[in-house]
């Protein structure tokens, strides 16, 4: 289920880190697997999400650096970097720096948190598939 745009658009406000939520596709909501599961988003859990997002704001840089691992660099240079005028960043650092939340997604029925991470310039389509659990403890992170 879609949260409204412009709830979304004043918790983000200009935050570089941060995908417009007017850009395609839309990348903020709540994932439910069916119909039965969708009847239940009220407005406290919709309240919970955007709670979940403003953390996120305020806290972007740990959550990336959380999720971003030293091996991405390795595959984002050798896979994934193939247009010549480009400028590739020429350390994990500076790719973890340049990092974008193009997805904030809450998960109800496995009470986790998912995003994705990119970056146009140099990954190219590809994504950090994230997840964290309600308290903000890692899981899991995968490049794609």
């Amino acid at each position: 289920m879609d949260i409204d745009i412009y709830k979304i658009n004043e918790i983000i406000g200009s935050h570089p880190r941060f995908i417009s939520p007017f850009s395609k596709p839309y990348g903020y909501y709540i994932f439910t697997i069916n119909s039965q599961e969708e009847t239940l988003i009220d407005e406290k859990l919709i309240s919970f999400y955007l709670k979940k997002l403003k953390y996120a704001v305020l806290n972007a840089d740990f959550l990336i650096e959380q999720a971003f691992q030293p091996s991405y660099y390795k595959f984002i240079k050798n896979h994934l970097f193939s247009k010549k005028d480009s400028i590739i960043p020429s350390t994990p650092n500076e790719i973890c720096q340049q990092l974008l939340f193009d997805s904030f997604v809450l998960c109800p029925s496995q009470k986790q948190i998912g995003c994705a991470l990119s970056n146009t310039h140099f990954m190219f389509g590809h994504y950090i598939d994230c997840q964290w659990d309600y308290d903000w403890n890692f899981i899991s992170s995968f490049i794609c």
